[in-house]
């Protein structure tokens, strides 16, 4: 046994161990730290830190094994072992010189002068092991590493829409194409979510072989790209549409439109459109296209033998519409035009038309206004003011005042007669069939009936019943619209002639009609007590 004082603490080495004391009064100012430092410059290689720490805090007075006998490493060795550290690692090359020399080289020398030397994280024992046993000499080990720093993720954007037009044609089965349907309007509505913003991560924090920490990078954050008409919510993560409309990019990000701006022709490379909106065309809308639009369409161009469709506002078109009769405006509300040519028209409003009107069947609601008409039909349930209907050349041109209700009347009926007329035909087949059948049932006598007969019988009475209840009910519909459907002796409506009309022309009102047969200037035409009056 023998005893070493050590920074004024008393350490007892016996036989099974070393022990320290630290007595209760001790007021020594000596730290963990500084006896680690003096057992390492006496070569002590395996003290147990912790241990000894223990002890030290307790302050007991007695004696407590802090460990096994101490191993001294022998500095000699210092000449055959070569460390290099690094905060990312640390080599240890052993020279072979050790074996002529007679120096042997343990895991425990190794062990004590990377403690020496502060590595005390990322120690590969198993590296350690191999490297004595297998006599890896004169050459650099990596004994050690350190937990690389995991870097955070940067922010990023998952759009939740399409954005960009992918201009693909739809696909029919069979595998034909639609080049006109092309993929070119992404529409939302208000308050749809159009992005979201996965945050960047923070990252996760290494460890240098020395035990100090390597400091991850944080991501780089990425505001969300909210342009126009956008919303970003409160915690900055979700991008909403602020308002209904389409989608764009623009300089500050997604964006939503309100009107729908096309700024060339509508064409293969547009596509058709269907958009919920205003649409603004600043060219043409050519041959064989659509375009659908819930609100007003301007088209600044021509509309040549396509279809215009406004749900609920107006048409306006400065070029002019050249039908090729297929092509058609259709408006919720007023159309107006310079020329319409070969094309069919119908507003619920107001037609106007600066120029002409050649061959066209032009319908409007409320009323016409057309500076010259030539073929064709001007039909309105208002009134028409024309400037001059037909030409010189007696071309059949038609003006047109109707009683819309009375027309959907009259329709109502047509289909209420036919209804009844194929029902009657098959009322009376089933009639026919029922008499053939009760004849045979006759014929057989009591008791010998065909049961097959007498469900036949039984199935048929069944729809004839029914077909005479639908009968009743359709002939009480038609006794309501009957009255809806008589002749007017007026109607409120008037066509103004503010300049020439033609021979040729032939004006409608209601049911009846009046064939031009002489030119005339600024007349007013109208329905009274039955007769058209021309004043």
């Amino acid at each position: 046994m023998a005893k070493e004082q050590i920074l004024n603490l008393d350490f007892d080495i016996r036989d099974d161990g070393v022990y320290l004391s630290v007595p209760r009064t001790s007021n020594d100012a000596s730290t963990l730290s500084g006896i680690i430092k003096a057992l390492e410059e006496k070569g002590v290689m395996n003290y147990d830190s912790v241990r000894i720490g223990d002890v030290i805090k307790r302050k007991r007075g007695a004696y407590e094994r802090i460990g096994d006998i101490f191993k001294i490493y022998n500095k000699v060795k210092d000449q055959f072992i070569r460390v290099s550290v690094n905060p990312a690692e640390a080599l240890i090359t052993v020279y072979g010189t050790c074996q002529t020399q007679g120096v042997s080289i343990t895991y425990d020398d190794i062990i004590y002068v990377l403690k020496k030397n502060k590595v005390v994280h990322g120690i590969d024992h198993e590296v350690i092991k191999n490297l004595l046993q297998g006599c890896m000499f004169d050459q650099a080990v990596v004994v050690a590493s350190a937990t690389l720093p995991r870097n955070g993720v940067d922010a990023c954007i998952e759009e939740y829409v399409q954005v960009d037009a992918s201009y693909k044609p739809k696909v029919f089965e069979g595998g034909k194409c639609n080049f006109k349907d092309l993929d070119t309007i992404t529409q939302v509505h208000e308050n749809d979510l159009l992005a979201v913003k996965i945050p960047a991560s923070a990252g996760t924090n290494g460890t240098s072989v020395f035990g100090e920490p390597l400091p991850a990078s944080p991501g780089q954050d990425l505001p969300l790209p909210g342009g126009e008409n956008t919303v970003v919510s409160p915690e900055g993560t979700k991008l909403f549409a602020q308002q209904a409309g389409y989608l764009y990019r623009s300089e500050k990000g997604i964006a939503v439109g309100e009107v729908y701006v096309v700024n060339g022709n509508v064409d293969f490379s547009i596509g058709n459109l269907n958009y919920t909106g205003k649409v603004v065309i600043k060219k043409n809308i050519n041959a064989g296209f659509e375009v659908k639009a819930g609100g007003d369409v301007f088209v600044s161009g021509e509309i040549e033998a396509a279809r215009v469709i406004s749900k609920e506002g107006s048409v306006r078109v400065e070029g002019g519409v050249f039908g090729k009769n297929t092509g058609s405006v259709t408006a919720a509300r007023d159309v107006e035009a310079t020329v319409v040519q070969d094309a069919e028209v119908f507003a619920e409003g107001i037609v106007r038309i600066t120029k002409n009107a050649v061959n066209s069947q032009i319908t409007a609601t409320e009323g016409i206004e057309c500076n010259t008409c030539i073929g064709g039909e001007l039909k309105s349930y208002g009134s028409i003011t024309v400037r001059m209907a037909g030409n010189t050349s007696l071309v059949k041109t038609r003006l047109t005042l109707c009683d819309r209700e009375r027309e959907k009347n009259l329709l109502k009926k047509k289909q209420l007669d036919e209804l009844l007329r194929v029902l009657d035909i098959k009322i009376g087949q089933q009639e026919a069939g029922l008499k053939q059948m009760n004849k045979l049932l006759s014929a057989m006598g009591a008791g010998q009936a065909n049961p097959k007969l007498i469900v036949q019988i039984k199935e048929t009475l069944e729809t004839y019943n029914a077909a005479k209840k639908k009968q009743e009910f359709l002939k009480q519909q038609l006794a309501k619209i009957l009255p809806l459907t008589g002749r007017r002796m007026d109607f409120p409506g008037r066509i103004q002639i503010i300049g020439t009309c033609y021979p040729g022309t032939e004006i409608v009102i209601l049911e009846h009609r009046v064939s031009i047969a002489e030119v005339f200037t600024k007349k007013t035409i109208f329905l009274e007590n039955d007769e058209i009056k021309i004043v």
